[in-house]
Parts: structure tokens; C-alpha cells; sequence
């Protein structure tokens, strides 16, 4: 009973420790370090989104990306001032490894899917593009 009343306090003195200022400083200084690692941003904007962060969500958007005789999926990561968009394009089967290349707005299309579903079928090769056919 001592044991798990001690254990109590120190989670509860964590916790305080947790929230405070410092804590909040440290957390955003060595997440502004590891945003230098490569693919830290996508794996950090894809964990988000599945704790339904709106506005992290918001910031990785499932897109579809014309070029001259195809279209790939990929993730609008920003818009630019001066029209072009900022696109991470997985490479498949690992999304975790891609490119960032800009493109004009009247190439990038807007798809109606989570990060989830589209790492999904990134992941699957393409199997199951039959239930987004009408935007692919």
C-alpha cells in the first residue's frame, strides 16, 4: 500500500513537472531539432492526424498531383504566395520516403480521403483505388 501510494505521488509530482513552462520549452526545442531530421514533419503531421488534431490534419492534406501523362497521390504540406504547392510525394510501399516538389495550383487536386486511407493504399500498391475511382 505504501508502494502504490508513493507510486501515486511521484506520477502526480511528474505530471506538475509536465505542465510547467520548462517542460514546455524543452518539448519545443527538441521538436524544432528534429524537424531537421528527414521525414520527422511527415511521421509527426501522420501521428496527429490520427489523434484527430484538426489543425495538424489540416497541414498534411491527401492530394492528387497531375503531371504530363499521369497522376500520383501525395500530401499538400503548404500554398505558396505565389500560387505554386508545396507536395510530399511518398514513394510506395514505404510513405515514409519521398520527395518534395512544387507545383502549380491547376495541377494539384484536393482528394477526399484521411492521411490514413491514402498511406493505406500507398501502402496496398494501389489495391482499393476502386473506392476513391471517381477521384482518382
Amino acid at each position: 500500500v505504501l508502494a502504490l501510494l508513493g507510486l501515486t505521488l511521484l506520477c502526480f509530482v511528474a505530471g506538475l513537472i509536465a505542465r510547467s513552462e520548462m517542460a514546455r520549452k524543452v518539448y519545443r526545442s527538441l521538436d524544432s531539432a528534429l524537424l531537421a531530421i528527414p521525414g520527422y514533419a511527415f511521421v509527426r503531421g501522420f501521428t496527429d492526424s490520427m489523434t484527430s488534431s484538426q489543425e495538424t490534419a489540416k497541414s498534411l492534406l491527401p492530394v492528387l498531383v497531375r503531371f504530363d501523362d499521369n497522376e500520383q497521390i501525395g500530401f499538400e504540406v503548404e500554398r505558396l504566395e505565389q500560387g505554386n504547392v508545396v507536395v510530399y510525394l511518398p514513394g510506395a510501399p514505404d510513405p515514409w520516403s519521398g520527395s518534395v516538389v512544387y507545383f502549380s495550383e491547376d495541377r494539384v487536386k484536393r482528394l477526399d480521403m484521411t492521411v490514413a486511407q491514402a498511406i493505406n493504399n500507398i501502402r496496398h500498391l494501389g489495391r482499393g483505388s476502386q473506392q476513391f475511382q471517381e477521384q482518382v
